[in-house]
C-alpha cells in the first residue's frame, strides 16, 4: 500500500493546519514518512469509531446467526472502507472476535469475547455455551484471560419457554460480583438490557449499557459512534477506570499517535 501525507485543518476540532503521515499499513505518524504522496485539500476528518458493533453476527431467515472468521473480517474490511478506523466489538459467538486481531485494511478492534447468558435466554445460534449464575464470574474472567478488553453480559431477555417478555437473567448481586472481578482484572463490562428500569445495573457498576449515562459521575456512560481522534494513550487493553470527576482532555502536544491509539470510548 502507498504512504500518504495530509496537511490541513483537522475537523471538527482544529483551528490551525497540522500535518500527519500515514504509512502503507495505515498507521499514523507525526514525522515524515519516506515516499509519502501529499493528498489535496485543506481539511481532513479523522476516522470514525463504531462503539457498538458485532462483526461476527449476521442475519439469517430465522434471525441472527453466527458468522465465521472470514465473514467477520469481511465486515471489518467493509467498515474500514466506509471510514471506520476503530471498532468496539460487544460480543461474538464463541468469542470469535478475540481471534481476529488487526491487519492492514481493517479497523483497530477492541473485543468483548463471547456472550454470557443462561440457557434459553439469548439467540440460540449466538449462545454456544450457556452460563449459570454460579459460573458467571469464572466465565467472565476466562474471556479476559483470552484477551477480552470488555465482558458482555445479557442482563435481561425474553424466556421463550415460559412465554414471558424480557426479564432479568441474573440477580443484580451476581452482576455486581462480575463487575468487581472484571474491573480487578483490568476489563470493563457491557450489558444488553431492554427493560425500562436499568437502575440496578448502574448501581452494580456496569460501564456501558442502557441507562449507564446515569452513572456518568463514576465513569459510566452510554456508547455512541463518534469521530476518532488519536488519544493520549496507546493500548491494546483499556486502562483502569478513571476516578470520579471530569476526565482530562488530551494535551495539544500529544494528539497524534499510531493507528493502534484508540479513542477513549468506555
Amino acid at each position: 500500500m502507498r504512504a500518504w501525507a495530509v496537511h490541513g485543518v483537522e475537523l471538527p476540532f482544529g483551528d490551525e493546519p497540522t500535518s500527519w503521515w500515514i504509512d502503507g499499513s495505515g498507521e499514523v505518524h507525526d514525522r515524515p514518512v519516506a515516499g509519502a504522496d501529499l493528498l489535496p485539500g485543506g481539511y481532513f476528518l479523522p476516522g470514525l469509531v463504531d462503539a457498538h458493533a458485532h462483526p461476527a453476527v449476521g442475519s439469517g431467515p430465522a434471525g441472527l446467526v453466527s458468522l465465521d472468521a472470514r465473514a467477520a473480517r469481511a465486515n471489518l474490511t467493509a467498515w474500514a472502507q466506509a471510514g471506520i478506523t476503530l471498532v468496539r466489538d460487544v460480543g461474538s459467538p464463541r468469542g470469535l472476535t478475540l481471534q481476529l486481531g488487526s491487519a492492514p485494511g481493517m479497523p483497530a478492534l477492541q473485543a468483548a469475547g463471547r456472550f454470557l447468558a443462561p440457557a434459553g435466554r439469548y439467540f440460540p445460534d449466538l449462545l454456544d455455551a450457556p452460563v449459570d449464575e454460579a459460573g458467571l464470574v469464572v466465565a467472565a474472567l476466562a474471556e479476559v484471560g483470552r484477551g477480552a478488553a470488555w465482558v458482555k453480559v445479557i442482563a435481561d431477555f425474553p424466556d421463550p419457554a415460559a412465554g414471558t417478555d424480557a426479564q432479568p437473567t441474573y440477580p443484580s448481586g451476581a452482576i455486581a460480583r462480575l463487575v468487581a472481578a472484571a474491573h480487578q482484572a483490568g476489563a470493563r463490562v457491557a450489558v444488553h438490557s431492554t427493560v425500562p428500569d436499568a437502575g440496578q445495573l448502574v448501581a452494580a457498576g456496569v460501564d456501558d449499557g442502557p441507562g449507564a449515562g446515569a452513572g456518568a459521575g463514576r465513569g459510566q456512560h452510554l456508547a455512541a459512534p463518534v469521530p476518532r481522534r488519536p488519544s493520549c494513550r496507546r493500548h491494546r487493553h483499556l486502562p483502569p477506570r478513571p476516578p470520579p470527576g471530569p476526565r482530562p482532555a488530551c494535551s495539544p502536544g500529544r494528539r497524534r499517535g499510531r493507528r493502534s491509539a484508540a479513542a477513549m470510548i468506555g
